[in-house]
């Protein structure tokens, strides 16, 4: 009995010194959209989300912690002009979106850093997989190397708050019945890269390849593994220019070949300001290519019909200005198609964020989409938020 109280006190005092230490806060947001392809019909939509964050350490040293974050997120959707048989719809969600213990450990030569739980993942062109998942990761650095592994598992994400595609490039449909939780189609992610910085000028290259396997047939669309072979270089061209290279070469079941590349230029000709071009290709299906397939939902552009990132050729140009409060992004874009090797349409957007208070802000985005193909693929929108924190 004896024993057993000492050891309860022991155990105690650890978590209470731990608890001491203990990190919060959150965030509440606000969002209301209006979006139209041809000005007689409108989309509203208006969403509003809470996040509450908790990080736990269990060394002085944060070494060894433990991070968490909950969130909620309700979006209420309206046709107008309002119509008889065209329904308002209300969705809502909630999810444990990050939960994970992570650890850095010391080596005789490198650092070794270990992460387990649920936590945002992204391959290295950030465009096949980007997103949250259940794993592992492991990681060894020394000034001149570092190797990283990734395994997980994405059946027990929440379906509601990721959107993950088939083969065929489609989403993966949720349960209609299901409200707050639905979970998510099954991946075993594994991923493995080495980058070796500061290579030569202060230039860093990446190799990396990565599998996906499918554990579950879906609405008629066979279980199917992906693998993925992907090359990132980037760095300097002089004080003020920087470009960045990436590009992946992917197989569904060693059956087919896809290719992403992008390519992109940064100038910073001053403090604060930011002048940024690049050009995006993913595959379709010409001189012997498949169409390039993602695991996570991208979208190439912001058309009604939300296309994915395939069978395209974008070119891109932002400018951007950052001070202390505020943010002000313009951006622009246009589509090539290339099962039609067309020219499909622009794109150009106005984003903006004030900072007000150190813990409110205040944001507007106008986006326009302009299809010379389909008229009816057009899409203006324009997007108020607020956000505060605490």
């Amino acid at each position: 009995m004896k024993k057993s109280f000492v050891s309860f006190l022991v155990v105690f005092s650890l978590l209470f010194s731990s608890l001491c230490a203990v990190e919060w806060g959150g965030i509440v947001n606000d969002e209301t959209y209006i979006n139209s392809s041809e000005f007689k019909d409108y989309n509203l939509s208006q969403s509003n989300a809470a996040y509450l964050w908790l990080t736990i350490p269990f060394t002085e040293d944060s070494s060894w912690k433990l991070s968490t974050e909950a969130m909620y997120k309700y979006t209420f959707d309206l046709s107008l002009p309002v119509k008889s048989g065209v329904p308002s719809e209300f969705t809502s969600f909630a999810d444990l979106d990050l939960f994970k213990l992570s650890g850095i450990i010391e080596a005789e030569k490198g650092t070794i850093s270990l992460d387990f739980g649920r936590f945002f993942v992204s391959d290295i062109t950030g465009m096949v997989f980007s997103q949250n998942s259940d794993g592992f990761s492991f990681s060894y650095s020394v000034p001149a190397f570092k190797a990283f592994l990734y395994g997980g598992y994405t059946g027990l994400l929440n379906g509601l708050n990721v959107t993950m595609l088939d083969a065929a490039g489609s989403a993966f449909e949720n349960n209609p019945q299901s409200k707050i939780y639905d979970f998510a189609h099954g991946f075993i992610p594994v991923i493995f890269n080495i980058t070796l910085p500061g290579l030569f000028a202060n230039h860093t290259l990446s190799f990396e390849s990565s599998a996906f396997f499918d554990l579950k047939e879906t609405s008629g669309v066979p279980r199917t593994n992906t693998f993925y072979g992907a090359l990132s270089l980037g760095g300097p061209l002089s004080n003020s220019i920087y470009y960045s290279l990436v590009s992946t070469v992917g197989s569904q079941n060693f059956k087919n070949i896809m290719n992403y590349t992008s390519l992109g230029i940064s100038i910073f000709p001053t403090d604060g300001i930011l002048i940024s071009a690049g050009a995006k290709y993913a595959s379709g299906k010409e001189l012997g290519m498949a169409e390039f397939k993602t695991i996570t939902s991208q979208t190439a552009y912001n058309s009604f019909e939300e296309a994915q990132m395939t069978n395209v050729i974008l070119s891109t140009f932002g400018l951007s200005f950052a001070g202390l409060n505020y943010y002000v992004g313009l951006n622009a874009l246009a589509v090539l198609q290339l099962s039609q090797t067309v020219f499909h349409g622009v794109q150009g957007s106005l984003s903006s964020t004030f900072n007000v208070f150190s813990d409110f802000s205040l944001g507007a985005d106008i986006c326009a989409y302009y299809d010379v193909v389909k008229k009816s693929n057009n899409n203006y929108k324009a997007t108020v938020r607020a956000v505060i924190s605490f």
